[in-house]
């Protein structure tokens, strides 16, 4: 993690909660300003993977907008986080199309069928997603490349992109969390079967899954790949992390409530509401000051607060044995936790809490019992 939560801080936070910190969002809006002024290309936030409103005055200086698939993004991103929206769906619902156009700089289309019954329709600056057939992402789940993809137009029916002068740009994503040795590769991909559309476009978006903000991020390579369409087709470069933008920015505080002779601990968080992907996709998250079972004296199994058996974080060891009241302090779960985190079983959303840079705790926003009555009908 770049930051820690002192331990005075502790008995302050209102756990659960998601705890931001400023320097880390700071420092990675930082190296996305840098790359836009490397390249000259275009840096949107992806709603889908982070949303969280009442942190916009940090990302809206340094980005040159968002990137949505609904009409809720859509408005959110316009009214909370300004510049352009580009606005993507794999299909659009006809009632609420009118409403998407009002907020959409951008409009991108999944197939010729959505781009005849709506695109011809708007004077939008609009683009087709295309499919490059091509991806190095493991895990089917997140591969939008896979066969019998619903995702994006194949390369052998693209004559209506050439054809058709209203179509301004090509939007294509087949990353996960990678580095840019796999963007490189995607698309060398891009450019042998979607060539002939991009010489007579405007625009190109690279989509998401570049983990700019990690350490270890080939920026020099990425900052050629982007070169590489911007002076073979003279095209503007759009680029729409989630996770890439809010890596390292955010830890999950939770409370011990429970140590049990078995070993389990049960915690006032939840695995299955509060970090989906613990169950979705087998994701271990890390833990500040654990390490895996068995590497150090202590080893618990991690369990979440709701009556679902298959709650659990997994299996951690620890220096030192846990007790009640102790706090944990979760990582990286800025992206993907807040926007598909659930109410399950009533139990409450995590707090926000946001440290400044001098270490100080601000909440931004505590749950309450209306958010579970209004969801449930």
């Amino acid at each position: 993690m770049l930051f820690m939560i002192a331990k005075n801080h502790n008995d302050k936070l209102p756990t659960p909660c998601y705890v931001f910190s400023q320097t880390a969002i700071e420092k990675n809006m930082a190296r996305a300003s840098l790359l836009q002024k490397q390249t000259d290309c275009r840096i949107l936030l992806a709603l889908k993977g982070f949303a969280v409103w009442r942190l916009a005055e940090y990302f809206r200086p340094a980005l040159y907008g968002v990137s949505a698939s609904s009409l809720y993004e859509a408005r959110l991103g316009t009214e909370e986080f300004g510049g352009e929206v580009h606005v993507y769906a794999p299909a659009y619902r006809p009632q609420e199309f009118a409403r998407i156009k009002k907020y959409a700089s951008h409009m991108v289309f999944n197939s010729q069928a959505q781009w005849e019954k709506f695109g011809k329709n708007t004077k939008h600056n609009c683009g087709i997603r295309v499919n490059p057939g091509y991806s190095e992402v493991s895990n089917p789940l997140y591969d939008p490349c896979r066969p019998k993809s619903h995702f994006g137009v194949a390369a052998a029916d693209t004559a209506f992109i050439r054809e058709d002068n209203n179509i301004q740009g090509l939007h294509f994503h087949a990353l996960c969390e990678q580095n840019a040795d796999a963007l490189e590769r995607v698309a060398d991909h891009v450019h042998r079967k979607f060539g002939e559309c991009l010489k007579k476009l405007q625009w190109i978006n690279l989509g998401g899954g570049h983990l700019l903000s990690k350490s270890d991020y080939d920026v020099a390579l990425l900052v050629s790949v982007i070169k590489e369409f911007q002076q073979k087709y003279k095209l503007t470069v759009y680029l729409e992390p989630g996770a890439g933008l809010v890596s390292d920015c955010c830890t999950l505080a939770t409370t011990v409530l429970d140590v049990l002779p078995g070993g389990a601990v049960v915690l006032d968080c939840s695995a299955s509401a509060h970090i989906p992907d613990v169950i979705e996709d087998g994701y271990l998250p890390d833990i500040v000051g654990a390490a895996a079972a068995g590497e150090k004296p202590y080893t618990y199994r991690l369990c979440g607060c709701t009556c679902m058996a298959g709650d659990i974080f997994g299996d951690y060891s620890f220096a030192k044995p846990l007790a009640v009241g102790d706090v944990l302090h979760i990582c990286d779960t800025a992206a993907y936790t807040i926007v598909k985190h659930t109410l399950f079983n009533g139990v409450a959303s995590p707090s926000i809490v946001l440290q400044d840079r001098n270490g100080l705790l601000k909440i931004l926003r505590r749950p309450a019992y209306s958010d579970y009555r209004r969801r449930m009908a």
